[in-house]
């Protein structure tokens, strides 16, 4: 699989999926100030994680200068990655208003959801209050 430029500052990086019909996930490379952010990260897996090596080294960055991933929703071909980036060496995980995490009494947890961290991308309408669970005012439409 072979990185694409989208347009300046923005690469593809296809990363492999080991046992889904699908072949690959798109990973998006932004060139930022502050380093390298991604738009999802792939499925946590070895072959993975070389290709977005690779990929990265081409760019002249390595995994460690990673600051933030985008996870567009809450599937391990999209997230996984991410948390043991965010493990490994700290990069903040945003996923959009309204994502739901994986529970975490299931019998095989796709990651510890005690070590991810979750910003909104984007105000979208009525959420759930992260502390109380009571539903959360709209937010107010853009001036």
């Amino acid at each position: 699989m072979t990185t694409s430029s989208v347009s300046p500052g923005v690469q593809r990086v296809p990363l492999p999926l080991p046992t889904d019909g699908l072949r690959a996930v798109d990973v998006y490379v932004l060139e930022t100030d502050a380093g390298p952010t991604l738009v999802d990260a792939g499925w946590a897996i070895e072959g993975a994680r070389d290709l977005l090596e690779s990929a990265l080294a081409a760019l002249d960055h390595a995994t460690r200068d990673i600051t933030r991933f985008l996870v567009t929703h809450v599937h391990r071909d999209h997230d996984t990655q991410a948390v043991t980036v965010r493990r490994e060496f700290g990069a903040h995980i945003s996923t959009g208003l309204g994502t739901s995490r994986p529970s975490t009494s299931s019998t095989t947890p796709r990651h510890d959801a005690a070590t991810r961290t979750s910003t909104p991308c984007a105000p979208r309408g009525p959420s759930t209050s992260p502390s109380s669970g009571a539903p959360s005012p709209p937010a107010p439409p853009p001036t």
